[in-house]
């Protein structure tokens, strides 16, 4: 790159910028970009839930597989062939990355919502907590709530009731897809197991209004 033009170092100060530049490069855009390489395949595993027959689980999980090898693959040769080319092509897959994942986070809250407002009205899941269940950083912030005042027991109860009534949200999601006896045993232990739960910590709710 000094042969090029493209380098010139007149000082401590342009080693210390280059430098930098360089671990910019290396190590925070190239570790976000190997990781949505490898994602591509966890990608293709976690839709294997979603889909109806044998053939398109296998498609799925191949099709995640190929995808992270053909993103390495292009990004090596481009940082072969063309040097700084290659990172402009890891922040277009890291960019498409984020992307993919707000939209998944907004499927994922239309349902959660849908699927536990029937909770609900069973009495499994307060009105309380159907109000920050939806939403990663509510819950985030209730975790956060609850550390900040001492309740490190009730922290902990709520994280489990929590994660298991999204677990409950997408069990239920998959019985509509395709109903197997497999899958409605699920939702009826974790359904009961959310009871369990708050019935070991003596309380029903488990939310905003509950933390003072």
């Amino acid at each position: 790159m000094r042969r090029r033009g493209l380098v010139e170092f007149a000082g401590v100060m342009d080693g210390i910028v280059y430098g930098a530049e360089a671990f910019i490069m290396r190590r925070i855009l190239g570790g976000f970009g190997h990781a949505a390489f490898t994602s591509s395949t966890g990608i293709g595993f976690g839709l294997v839930p979603f889909a109806n027959s044998t053939r398109t689980k296998i498609v799925s999980a191949l099709l995640g597989i190929l995808v992270a090898i053909f993103l390495h693959s292009t990004f090596n040769f481009l940082a072969t062939t063309m040097g700084p080319v290659a990172y402009l092509f890891m922040f277009i897959v890291v960019l498409v990355y984020l992307v993919l994942i707000i939209v998944w986070l907004n499927f994922e809250r239309r349902s959660i919502r849908d699927e536990l407002r029937e909770e609900v009205e069973m009495g499994v899941i307060s009105p309380e907590e159907y109000a920050i269940l939806p939403t990663v950083f509510r819950r985030r912030g209730y975790y956060l709530q609850l550390v900040l005042k001492g309740h490190l027991r009730e922290w902990s109860t709520a994280r489990r009731v929590h994660s298991t009534a999204v677990d409950l949200a997408f069990a239920k999601s998959l019985v509509r897809r395709k109903t197997t006896p497999t899958r409605v045993e699920r939702v009826r232990a974790l359904r009961q197991k959310i009871l369990d739960l708050k019935t070991q910590a003596g309380t029903s709710t488990l939310a905003p209004n509950h933390a003072g």
